[in-house]
């Protein structure tokens, strides 16, 4: 008798998902409950940092060899021991004291580690810093346990809230910014790179010659997203939004292939996406589920128009030239290069694919290898790149 079929081991998975469903629906209360108050605090403290103006890129050697942060038990996982690598700090010591040097943020959801973290740093008037996933992660998704490679770092904001922008938004948005000539062929070569070795956010899948029917017809893409995941209400965005995408694109594309891509936290981690109950629904008879995982680059390669909320595949169907529109106001929306359908928030300046890039990819993202030392990008593309090593080698 296999393990799944043992009656003791069903009714402990039954009664391990039952308590973990209590556990969900009483942390979502307590985070609804603080929400206001937290995104409130967090404002101020991005205020504050503006006098307190800590930056570990800054300091010194020797300073940076031992720092001491207040930070969410998170981050303290093996998973997550690059962080300090891609800070450039030796040492870095996790503690809840006031003698700590910062607080660290992984992400801004409101929940009971971060608003009590925000708290003190109110209280003792520490720098907080705010660390997320780049755009470059990790060979598997993250809710495996897969180690990333990659972390941007903010300390007014966090990149994928249309409100608060963060840094690379303030940067897209100073009119005296531009690319040098050599950031230009950075750019372009990265972007280059990226499309020859395949590589998105989470890289679990080879790249492999996906066939997407009569090539004669136009190929439509819409990107599901994980349930509650915090970007989309960041990015001024929520359920309504999905339906919405999903009625635009079978009224505008009734001559069209239309493919709906689920995620791979919901294909694989347990997770559900806002397309996910479209199994169980009648659809039309052009409209296709995805749910095998495939290599992102491959598939977009093949797709004329892709339609989006604010997930990173949007920005990575621009790298592959398909025409966009975005649902709610991602880090890559309001630029000039995008279909914006959402609100988006003020974005002055019109940008080229190349300068949004350059700041989301290159300039704020910080990598290291699977080793622990800092990189440039090539090396991380390259690392995670879901090719064989022998085709690696070849290529």
């Amino acid at each position: 008798m296999s393990l799944k079929n043992n009656p003791i081991y069903r009714l402990l998975a039954r009664t391990y998902k039952f308590l973990r469903n209590i556990y969900r629906y009483f942390r979502d209360k307590y985070e609804m409950s603080i929400n206001d108050k937290f995104h409130q605090l967090l404002l101020s403290r991005f205020e504050a940092n503006r006098s307190l103006n800590f930056n570990p890129a800054e300091l010194s050697a020797t300073e940076r060899s031992t720092l001491v942060a207040i930070a969410p038990p998170l981050l303290k996982r093996p998973t997550f021991q690059f962080v300090s690598a891609i800070l450039g700090i030796k040492n870095l010591n996790f503690t809840f004291d006031k003698n700590a040097d910062f607080c660290l943020l992984w992400g801004t959801k409101a929940t009971y580690h971060n608003y009590k973290i925000l708290k003190f740093s109110a209280k003792y008037q520490k720098p907080i810093l705010i660390c997320e996933d780049a755009f470059l992660r990790s060979k598997d998704i993250a809710v495996k346990g897969s180690p990333g490679l990659s972390c941007l770092m903010d300390r007014f904001g966090i990149y994928y809230s249309a409100e608060i922008g963060g840094d690379i938004a303030q940067l897209l948005n100073n009119e005296n910014w531009s690319l040098t000539p050599e950031q230009l062929d950075q750019s372009k070569r990265a972007i280059g790179t990226i499309k020859k070795y395949k590589v998105s956010k989470y890289n679990m899948v080879a790249p492999s010659e996906i066939d997407l029917g009569d090539p004669d017809r136009p190929k439509i893409l819409l990107i599901d997203q994980r349930y509650g995941d915090q970007s989309i209400a960041a990015a001024n965005a929520g359920p309504n939004d999905f339906k919405r995408m999903l009625d635009d694109a079978i009224a505008e594309n009734p001559n069209a292939d239309i493919f709906v891509k689920t995620h791979p936290d919901a294909n694989d981690g347990g997770f559900w996406g806002y397309f996910s109950d479209l199994k169980r629904r009648k659809l039309p008879d052009n409209v296709y589920l995805l749910t095998d995982n495939l290599n992102p680059i491959s598939l977009l390669s093949k797709i004329d128009k892709i339609y989006v909320v604010c997930s990173q595949m949007g920005f990575e169907g621009l790298l592959c030239g398909a025409e966009v529109s975005c649902y709610g106001a991602p880090f890559y929306s309001g630029w000039g290069l995008t279909n914006d359908r959402g609100r988006t928030p003020e974005r002055q300046q019109k940008r080229s694919l190349e300068e949004v890039f350059y700041a989301a990819y290159i300039h704020f993202a910080k990598y290291c290898t699977h080793q622990g030392v800092p990189c440039d990008i090539f090396t991380v593309i390259k690392e995670l790149s879901p090719l064989t090593q022998e085709e690696n080698h070849e290529s």
